[in-house]
């Protein structure tokens, strides 16, 4: 039995706005890929509804889960994102924005990244191969959903669950997550 030691839940309505958002995008994606009459419109159609219709599925499966969005255990941590990953399999916890859009992703450096893509299901491989391919880490964990925290509050929230995970020194310095100052 893991012992739980901080979670990070994310309001239902998040995921309700995604779904809102996800269904015509999926839709719409689906009808160009199956009207479109150039081979550009049917490749932008079917990347689209792969892309929109994989999110949208994501979202429903996490409006009806009761299982928080990030977990830290004492003895790992987990998230919907990356699954259960033990602390002896982490070297490094980091913080990284897209430049895109702003959005923070924690990234969790990997002793043994083979041990870790075994335990993984055929789409979170897929989803870690992907990370990698622009330019994360294969365990890494959109700030996006994550909810009553920050990048920087759970990397601090992470080191001090497991000192031995290493990180950036600015990180450290002050608990990011204490709004009393």
């Amino acid at each position: 039995m893991r012992t739980v030691l901080r979670e990070y839940k994310t309001p239902k309505k998040v995921y309700v706005r995604l779904i809102a958002y996800g269904l015509p995008l999926t839709l719409i994606s689906f009808l160009v890929a199956l009207y479109g009459g150039s081979l550009p419109e049917l490749l932008f159609g079917t990347i689209g509804t792969v892309f929109f219709g994989g999110c949208l599925i994501a979202a429903i499966i996490r409006l009806f889960s009761k299982t928080p969005e990030l977990i830290l255990y004492k003895e790992g941590i987990y998230s919907f994102q990356t699954g259960y990953i033990p602390w002896t399999n982490i070297h490094r916890a980091d913080i990284r924005t897209q430049m895109i859009g702003g959005n923070a992703f924690v990234e969790l450096y990997l002793r043994d990244r083979r041990a870790y893509m075994k335990t993984r299901p055929l789409l979170a491989r897929i989803i870690a191969y992907g990370n990698r391919m622009i330019g994360h880490q294969y365990a890494s964990i959109s700030m996006a959903l994550i909810y009553d925290s920050s990048g920087p509050g759970i990397v601090y929230a992470i080191h001090s669950v497991c000192p031995d995970v290493e990180t950036p020194l600015s990180l450290l310095r002050d608990d990011p997550s204490d709004s009393s100052r």
